[in-house]
């Protein structure tokens, strides 16, 4: 079987001539095509974003909102099936002159359909190219990790084809090995070798190799001399932990400030964390400089180790100003204030808090927002056990909560008990297949905030 070509950057006319003309019945998006054509492919991906055409529920979406032009377009080809589509689009913070295939890029089906790519991975600092001969772009590129154990880096190789799985992994500890493609001829496919730089000069300990009759990339498994390990898939940590101690690292302790009365505005926290003023969150908006950040909300729990990403690896991170929860069985990752930070230009491009998407902090304590149970639910199971959840409220002292949980006994006529508690959740025992409904808000001393909505559910049994 011919090989199929790994890289083609094609004109309008030869897509539908050629890659579409071998299989008629597949019907290409017309925005899609419209991505090779040099005046329209910037119309076109605003187009596809608008369109947000996703599957499943992706944990990222593209707004568009900071894309300014299309790159480079590259036709992936597949070894089944129609090419991927990925473009590499330029933003306002990103130098005119920089290299076409890097940075950010979204990864397209010939449906308009936008895949989300490899562990949630936007942008590129590597290699973006065929390593092992099959046909098929691979995507080579390192950055950071935290693990409970210490700072790691990870180098990723990752095929563009779906489901974007990982061909190689190599994790060690950060700044102790530095990573670079050997290639001795022209005529044999390159190799990825890891090595010391100490002296200023590459020293390679490792090396991994394509094998064609083995179908998978060949090399040493870890080695905690030289500190590395290969852990294609998720991180093993006993692995991780072996290599900090071996590196002789430590965790670094989370810089946790210490509690005090909170300004008027100042979400309360539960978890001995003091969290920022609402007044000063609210001022910190996509552009808002690194600096006045630090100035409006002071330094993150993450400081150190934030600035020693964006210094080695640039791309993006995460700055942490604790969560008003803390981690539980049922909050095994609460919702915090966070604030993403692009390295290219250091300002700001994204930020969440715990109190959700939808919340008003105009008065306090703040109405709560609910996740569980969801809008209409229809339960099947016995016995009636009812899972409600919601957002913490942000409040100025101790918020607690009460729960109103109504059961329908008659045309238009509710029984409710309402529940008080400290927590974010409550189990409710609902007492009938009757159509039932919950609700919640905020206490703080007291004052108490608007109910939230009601949410309506029903059992079959």
């Amino acid at each position: 079987m011919k090989r199929p070509l790994a890289i083609l950057a094609i004109s309008f006319s030869l897509v539908t001539s050629s890659a579409i003309g071998e299989e008629q019945d597949v019907v290409w998006n017309q925005d899609v095509l419209r991505l090779f054509s040099i005046e329209e492919r910037d119309e076109a991906l605003r187009q596809i974003l608008l369109a947000a055409n996703y599957p499943d529920q992706p944990r990222y979406k593209e707004d568009g909102e900071h894309i300014t032009r299309v790159k480079e377009v590259v036709l992936c080809a597949q070894l089944s099936g129609l090419p991927l589509v990925t473009v590499f689009a330029g933003n306002k913070w990103e130098p005119e002159d920089v290299a076409p295939r890097s940075g950010h890029f979204i990864v397209i089906r010939s449906d308009g359909m936008v895949l989300p790519f490899y562990k949630g991975a936007i942008s590129l600092h590597g290699h973006f190219r065929d390593f092992n001969g099959d046909g098929v772009v691979d995507y080579l590129s390192a950055w950071g990790w935290k693990a409970k154990e210490g700072m790691f880096t990870g180098l990723h190789l990752v095929p563009i084809a779906e489901p974007f799985e990982a061909a190689l992994v190599v994790y060690w500890p950060q700044d102790q090995l530095d990573w670079k493609l050997h290639r001795p001829d022209l005529r044999c496919l390159p190799t990825i070798q890891l090595g010391t730089t100490d002296s200023g000069e590459f020293k390679p300990v490792a090396e991994y190799k394509w094998s064609k009759e083995d179908n998978q990339w060949q090399g040493p498994q870890r080695s905690l001399e030289a500190g590395f390990v290969r852990c294609d898939g998720d991180p093993n940590e006993l692995a991780l932990g072996l290599l900090a101690n071996q590196a002789g690292r430590t965790p670094e302790p989370v810089a946790v400030q210490e509690a005090q009365a909170p300004p008027v505005g100042l979400s309360q926290s539960t978890t001995d964390q003091q969290l920022p003023n609402l007044v000063a969150w609210q001022m910190i908006e996509r552009g808002t400089s690194y600096d006045t950040v630090l100035a409006r909300l002071g330094e993150p729990l993450n400081h150190e180790s934030a600035i020693r990403e964006l210094e080695q690896f640039g791309g993006t991170a995460v700055l942490e100003y604790g969560s008003p929860l803390k981690q539980s069985p049922l909050w095994p990752n609460p919702p915090s204030f966070k604030v993403w930070i692009r390295g290219s230009s250091m300002t700001v491009l994204s930020k969440e808090w715990p109190y959700g998407p939808n919340v008003d902090v105009s008065e306090l304590p703040a109405v709560p927002e609910l996740i569980l149970p969801s809008a209409e639910a229809h339960f099947h199971h016995y016995p009636r056990y009812i899972d409600v959840r919601w957002f913490p409220a942000a409040a100025e002292g101790n918020v607690s909560y009460e729960v109103e949980h109504a059961i329908l006994m008659g045309i238009g006529k509710w029984r409710s008990d309402v529940h008080k508690t400290a927590e974010c959740y409550y189990v409710a025992m609902h007492g009938g297949a009757n159509k039932g409904r919950i609700r919640v808000r905020s206490v703080d001393g007291d004052k108490r905030s608007q109910w939230s909505e009601w949410r309506n559910f029903d059992f079959d049994r």
